[in-house]
């Protein structure tokens, strides 16, 4: 059975302190960094609620709405593809 020197006892316990330390120092770092991220994130909400604020026709439309726009965008755009292959079937022709 070996025996745990003094010295290696004081070495161990060295290593255990600068570890303590780095994830002391690094518990901080993050500590900092959530604060900083939190504060960032109220500032975006606070931006967010005063731009729904100041557009009132936008917050107000509801899905209905928007969904009417999006197929009346999508007819438009089926319309315009179907015009462009009847022009490339013309061009043919010719």
């Amino acid at each position: 059975m070996e025996r745990t020197t003094t010295r290696e006892k004081e070495r161990w316990q060295r290593q255990i302190a600068d570890a303590q330390l780095r994830s002391d120092t690094e518990l901080d770092k993050l500590t900092k960094r959530i604060m900083t991220l939190e504060r960032e994130r109220n500032l975006l909400m606070k931006s967010i609620h005063q731009e729904k604020s100041y557009s009132p026709q936008i917050a107000s439309s509801d899905d209905g709405d928007l969904q009417y726009l999006v197929s009346e965008i999508r007819q438009l755009a089926s319309k315009a593809l179907d015009e462009s292959s009847d022009e490339e079937d013309i061009n043919k022709i010719s």
